[in-house]
């Protein structure tokens, strides 16, 4: 949540700063807060499946930092008896080759379809934004900025 409430008062602020009205303020608040989750949960997935040189860091920093993502979370959810004790003796351990961690985590986000319910949360917070800003009474022309910066926070390529 630190990305997404950064962004929704960054949006707020200026807002307010601009002399908007209320309704405006909270719109652009709910706007980057949902904007803010979907470009986390990219982040998330680009850090198992992105692609090193356009991702700008190394791949499976997360797992390897055993990161409570989104990912970690609903693949504890999903995952039940000897599978569940095998994430978790994974989770505890303190020697291990970081290859082997990761494939281990890939092979099972895909096992369980992790992967994809993460792609279908990004594009719900993302169409909650775009509903956000569609009910600002603020020229097309403006709202187009954000819609640009939107769309590049949350179409970075794996």
């Amino acid at each position: 949540m630190k990305t997404a409430v950064l962004l929704a008062c960054a949006l707020k602020v200026g807002a307010l700063i601009g002399g908007a009205p209320r309704k405006e303020t909270d719109l652009l608040y709910e706007y980057g807060l949902n904007i803010g989750l979907a470009f986390q949960l990219q982040d998330d997935l680009l850090d198992v499946y992105g692609n090193v040189e356009t991702f700008g860091k190394n791949i499976g920093g997360d797992i390897l930092s055993n990161k409570k993502t989104f990912l970690l979370i609903n693949t504890l959810k999903k995952a039940q008896g000897e599978r569940k004790k095998e994430i978790f003796d994974w989770l505890d351990r303190k020697d291990y080759v970081p290859e082997e961690k990761i494939e281990y985590f890939t092979s099972l986000y895909e096992e369980l379809g992790i992967k994809e319910l993460t792609e279908r949360k990004i594009l719900y917070y993302y169409e909650k934004a775009e509903k956000q800003l569609s009910e600002l009474t603020v020229s097309k022309e403006r709202l187009e900025i954000l819609r640009n910066i939107s769309d590049k926070l949350i179409n970075r390529k794996v």
